[in-house]
Formats: structure tokens, C-alpha cells, sequence
């Protein structure tokens, strides 16, 4: 228990630059709040990065659903636009 207040702790201190008695005299609720919030931002900020490389990378999602449909009709001798995608490099996705 001590060691996860410590971890808490550090946290705050470390990213958020709050003191040692202000984290330590906060509300349990208050800190895991804190905590969640801190660890949502670097989810959105890492997604961000992801996106902004893939697209300098010049990829593109393809949900696998849309992909499978795209085969399909590739199957019944149908033509799919390959201005959808071209020239982009595919990378596929489980959305």
C-alpha cells in the first residue's frame, strides 16, 4: 500500500509538479482522478503521434471490415476504384 501511494506520488510530483504534502494531503479519489486523467492525455498525445507518423509515412487505415468487402468484390470480377487508396501503403486495422 505504501508503495502504491509512493508510485502515486511520484506521478504527480514528476508530471504535474505538485508537492510532496499536497499530493500526500489529497483525497484517495482526488489522486486516482489525477492519475486517470494524466494517463487519458498521453493516450490521445501517443495516438496523435501514431497518426501524424503514419501519415508522413503516407499509410492509411482500412477497418478489416472495408477491406474484406473491397476483396469480394475484387472476387466477382468487379472494379474497385483504386483511387480509394493509391498510393498509399495499406495498413490494416481491427475498427
Amino acid at each position: 500500500m505504501r508503495e502504491e501511494f509512493l508510485e502515486e506520488a511520484f506521478l504527480l510530483q514528476y508530471h504535474l509538479n505538485m508537492n510532496y504534502s499536497d499530493v500526500r494531503s489529497m483525497p484517495l479519489p482526488y489522486r486516482r482522478w489525477f492519475i486517470k486523467r494524466l494517463a487519458d492525455e498521453f493516450k490521445k498525445q501517443s495516438d496523435a503521434r501514431k497518426k501524424a507518423s503514419d501519415e508522413r509515412q503516407g499509410l492509411v487505415d482500412i477497418p478489416m471490415g472495408d477491406m474484406s468487402l473491397s476483396q469480394d468484390s475484387n472476387q466477382q470480377g468487379e472494379r474497385v476504384s483504386s483511387q480509394v487508396y493509391a498510393p498509399r501503403t495499406t495498413k490494416f486495422s481491427n475498427d
